[in-house]
């Protein structure tokens, strides 16, 4: 399997971490595109939000996606990377979109567990405000994740699986 694997999905839902696991099972390079902007800009996501606004993020965000050279490694995105500049038709053009899928209600367990200070999308939301906003930017942005070619929920769907989709793409 030479194709770069895309994945998708909503902030929390195991990108970064299932990333990793299907790049060591495959012997394949592992990119983080979130730590790939951080280094390009030298601020942390939070800072470079508050510094230049969300459009402009947005803009590198996906001049950094398109200036990775791709070799046949796993990008896990941010969560927002498909949805804006056409990025999800670029990757979708240059190998296998793999969505991450989890339910709203799984998605505000694993994110209030977690430090949300660092995530500029969820600074002051806390329970139900927190759940409702997952609830209307995921119905958004699935529109964008819906077009990947494997949607799998990563909680109930072992990595070996998930592997063997990308496989068969």
């Amino acid at each position: 399997m030479q194709n770069t694997v895309f994945l998708v999905g909503y902030m929390g839902a195991g990108k970064t971490t299932i990333g990793k696991k299907i790049s060591k099972a495959l012997n394949k390079s592992f990119v983080d595109l979130d730590h790939h902007l951080v280094s390009e800009v030298g601020m942390s996501i939070p800072e470079y939000f508050s510094t230049h606004g969300e459009a402009a993020f947005r803009q590198k965000e996906s001049e950094v996606l398109r200036n990775i050279p791709l070799q046949g490694q796993i990008i896990s995105t941010g969560g927002g990377t498909p949805c804006f500049s056409e990025n999800i038709d670029y990757m979708l053009a240059n190998g296998v979109v793999v969505y991450l899928k989890l339910t709203p209600k799984a998605l505000y367990s694993r994110l209030s567990a977690s430090d949300v200070r660092k995530r500029p999308a969820l600074k002051g939301l806390e329970g139900e405000q927190l759940l409702k906003h997952i609830e209307d930017t995921l119905a958004q942005r699935e529109v964008f994740y819906n077009r990947a070619q494997i949607s799998i929920d990563p909680v109930s769907v072992p990595l070996s699986q998930i592997i063997q989709a990308i496989e068969n793409v």
